[in-house]
């Protein structure tokens, strides 16, 4: 899964690459929010809350959905407020992965 975070490529380093490596203590910290979501998962899976999926790639769809809101944010173009921009995204992801999506 971390190849699919950070993939280890000699591209990724080349002077025309348009990415600069990842500083280790971003990468750290990215490292760390990943699990804590995973956990958030796993917990949601086994007390019934959420339906069965792999946890580790539930995360990776969280956090891109998290970072591509932040990059186009309707909040930064003045359509939603950050509450319901919050809400939005809450919803969209939490009734993909909710066990009973009619409760």
């Amino acid at each position: 899964m971390k190849k699919l975070l950070y993939p280890e490529s000699k591209e990724q380093n080349a002077p025309s690459s348009p990415h600069p490596p990842v500083p280790k203590r971003f990468k750290s910290a990215l490292d760390e929010i990943f699990e804590v979501m995973c956990e958030i998962i796993k917990e949601g899976v086994t007390a019934g809350e959420f339906r069965k999926v792999d946890t580790r790639q539930a995360s990776v769809i969280l956090g891109a959905m998290i970072r591509g809101f932040h990059f186009r944010s309707p909040v930064r173009d003045g359509e939603l407020s950050v509450q319901e921009s919050t809400d939005l995204l809450h919803n969209f992801f939490l009734y993909g992965i909710k066990k009973d999506r009619n409760a």
